[in-house]
């Protein structure tokens, strides 16, 4: 933050000399990856008989989560079966065929089977309290042999073969959440499949979507909704309607997209649903379309590509968008092109054009919101003040229809600005407005085009204070441009100069007013260009000239290219491949407490990045943890012997930090049992404050035997159930409890039963 700070006239000759002798930079866009090869033309053509499936469970036909909603890292992979908060309710082979994989965890799906169909396909079932009894046999088996809980078996086809509507299992709640089933359709590539598509799935349900909030969002640094480069959020009041009408026109200039934020419930439930579809239509031509038929698996993190992030943590709402700027591999959306559903005013005829959004469910009840758009260019002006007049003149062939004034004055609340005038203007320019007689301290100008559309607001400081203040530079760098803010506690007195300086080329920003005090501008860096860059900012504070620089290092990343960036003399690697990335990434990386940042913090990933961190020293107490946008400090790598950390980023980037980890779990609230006959369970809690349990390595033994217990990773709660009477008399439990570091608790107690 403004940390070069130089005084005085001079700069200006400087930087005149730089950015007039410079080159301009020229936009540039490396080859991205082809996926039209990668993923078939027509994702929704999918090879099964979706007449052959039938319903899972006799829990009932309650759905609580449907297909591809929102989860903070992934799409939602399949429908949630609604059990009422019991437990215990069949579960049916919902296809003929064979238990091709058992598992068994603590946390994420719990207990699970995987069924495998003649055509390839799967049928999954999740957070199960327990399997039929071949099942049961097969897994207590392998955990004995195991000694351990959690178990993977992967069984072949004579193993436990299954007929549509044999029970296989019982619901429950293993693994993550309350009490439901969980159940996944996938292919043969195991990705998700919408099990609505399934004719026996039909559900009684009428209820229409509720859109809540419409987000117009500009895409690049020169893209203006309603006069500001900010996105416009429209809150919808009334939802609960099938037709919607936005009576305010959207003023657009440049690239901009649209988001919604949408709602479903489903008849009888309480439970908030994801939808179906949208359709997205420009003056009655279909623009763009999302159908959720499909859904990745091993790449489920690209949510990201599909949900606005930035958004949603600006606004409170889980934004979809209805637009793709940069190809990606999702099936979801069409067209498949590299800016579908981007709405560029410069492809559009000057004036109001409308659209439409229509939002259903998978049984068709829709919701529709209209609205219009005003695509023109905003007004281009110089204005020029005297002691009681302004005199507005239009440039570069702009049209001005009218004028609005308004004032400020110091003291006042930021939102203090007060409406003095709003004069129509004709005639031949310069157009002169009368101002009142008692001048206030700041005025600020807005120009209507011909079209209604706002200008950029233009400020002028008339009583200006003799404070002295230096104003502030920050950046944010994000997934495709660099924003940059100017600000002061004062007033700008003249409209700032900025420019960007990369390697031996320069370019002035074009800036933004947002108020008197805050100016923004952003820029592209350049893609073929790894190395520092450099803001230089002129500004005048209360008449008073001040300059202001920072300066940062981007490495751009690139699809179709190998890389290997070095950051910190050597002490940390990245290496990238061609397909590392969806689309040109501006990777800037900074030092953080024994560790680094890797931003933006946003970005989706394709394959991933290899990461190297040297070690400072050789103990094996050290682990290297990651922290992403959506999730705390966990562990991705342990010591290898070797001199340094090395791991995989393949959903975000985020932050890595090389941690000490010395500390054992935390076994507590142990109860033993105090009776023979019928006693009770044998229960505890386990917590492990950095690293995390290792449930592969968590062991129950009594009197020295090994016993398999219940773990319940998602409350730390470890349960073991008698299944015949205990002994009077003295028994021992020894429990061992290990971290993924390899921290070890070993806690031995003596009981006795009567």
């Amino acid at each position: 933050m403004g940390r070069f700070v130089f005084r005085g006239a001079g700069i200006f000759f400087f930087l005149s000399i730089l950015i007039n002798s410079s080159s301009q930079l020229l936009p540039f866009r490396e080859g991205l990856p082809n996926f039209s090869i990668l993923y078939p033309s027509n994702p929704d053509s999918i090879p099964t008989d979706f007449d052959d499936y039938i319903w899972p469970t006799d829990a009932g036909r309650l759905v609580s989560s449907v297909f591809a909603e929102y989860r903070r890292s992934h799409f939602h992979g399949g429908i949630d079966i609604s059990t009422g908060d019991d437990v215990g309710f069949r579960v049916f082979a919902s296809r003929s065929g064979y238990v091709a994989r058992i598992v068994v965890g603590p946390t994420g799906y719990g207990k699970m089977l995987w069924l495998r169909h003649a055509d390839g396909y799967y049928t999954t079932y999740a957070h199960l309290s327990t399997f039929n009894s071949a099942i049961n046999a097969r897994v207590r088996a392998e955990q004995l042999r195991l000694e351990r809980f959690p178990v993977t078996i992967d069984c072949g086809p004579t193993e436990f073969p299954a007929k549509k509507g044999d029970v296989i299992a019982f619901t429950g709640e293993s693994g993550t959440g309350s009490p439901h089933l969980h159940f996944e359709i996938r292919d043969e590539k195991k990705d998700f499949v919408n099990p609505f598509l399934c004719r026996d799935f039909r559900i009684d349900d009428d209820s229409i979507p509720r859109i809540l909030q419409v987000a117009f969002v500009p895409l690049t640094g020169g893209s203006l909704i309603n006069g500001t480069p900010a996105p416009s959020i429209v809150q919808i009041t009334d939802p609960i309607r099938p037709h919607i009408s936005l009576q305010e026109i959207v003023h657009v200039s440049g690239a901009i997209g649209i988001s919604v934020d949408v709602r479903d419930r489903i008849n009888g439930s309480r439970f908030k649903n994801g939808i179906y579809s949208h359709r997205l239509f420009i003056d009655d031509s279909l623009a763009y379309t999302v159908k959720l038929n499909r859904a990745p698996s091993e790449g489920d993190h690209q949510v990201g590509l599909y949900f606005d992030h930035d958004l949603m943590e600006d606004y409170d709402g889980r934004f979809e968008r209805l637009y793709t700027p940069s190809p990606n591999p999702l099936h979801v959306y069409s067209p498949k092109t590299i800016d579908a559903g981007v709405l560029e005013s410069s492809r559009f005829a000057e004036g109001v054009h409308t659209f439409k959004i229509v939002t259903s469910d998978y049984w068709g009840n829709s919701t529709e919101i209209t609205g219009s758009l005003m695509f023109s260019r905003p007004a281009q002006y110089e204005v020029s003040s005297s002691q009681n007049t302004l005199s507005v003149l239009p440039i570069h062939g702009s049209r001005v229809s009218e004028v609005q004034i308004s004032s400020y004055s110091f003291g006042s609340p930021r939102s203090g600005w007060r409406l003095i005038a709003t004069q129509p203007v004709s005639g031949t320019p310069p157009h002169v407005v009368d101002l009142p007689s008692k001048t206030p301290d700041i005025i600020r100008v807005v120009a209507m085009n011909q079209f209604g559309s706002p200008s950029a607001p233009q400020f002028f400081v008339r009583n200006s204070r003799s404070r002295q203040s230096m104003p502030q530079l920050t950046y944010s760098i994000g997934e495709d441009a660099v924003s940059i803010h100017l600000s002061t506690e004062e007033a700008f007195t003249s409209v700032p100069s900025v420019a960007v300086i990369e390697g031996s080329a320069t370019q002035r920003l074009t800036v933004h007013p947002l108020d008197y005090n805050s100016y923004k501008a952003s820029f592209r860096p350049n893609e073929l260009f790894p190395g520092k860059r450099t803001i230089i900012a002129e500004c005048e504070v209360n008449k008073s000239l001040r300059v202001v620089a920072d300066s940062f290092t981007i490495n751009p990343i690139l699809p179709n290219r190998n890389q290997l960036i070095t950051y910190d003399r050597g002490n940390l690697l990245i290496r990238t491949d061609s397909t590392s990335v969806f689309k040109p990434t501006f990777l800037f990386v900074s030092s953080i407490d024994d560790g680094y940042a890797l931003r933006p913090r946003n970005t989706i990933l394709n394959t991933g990045l290899t990461i190297t961190v040297k070690k400072s020293s050789s103990d094996r107490k050290q682990g290297l943890y990651f922290r992403s946008r959506v999730s705390g400090w966990r562990l991705i790598a342990t010591d290898s012997g070797r001199s340094y950390f090395q791991t995989k980023l393949t959903r975000t980037l985020g932050e890595i930090s090389v941690r000490r980890d010395d500390r054992p779990p935390v076994v507590s609230r142990l109860t033993l049992p105090r009776r023979a006959t019928r006693p009770q369970p044998i229960s505890f809690r386990v917590s492990d404050s950095r690293s995390g349990v290792e449930y592969k390595q968590l062991k129950l033994y009594i009197d020295e035997a090994f016993v398999i217990p219940e773990i319940d990773g998602e409350h730390r709660r470890v349960t073991y159930h008698f299944t015949e009477p205990l002994q009077r008399g003295s028994h021992s439990v020894r429990i061992v409890v290990q971290d993924r570091m390899g921290n070890t608790a070993n806690i031995q107690r003596v009981f006795t039963v009567r």
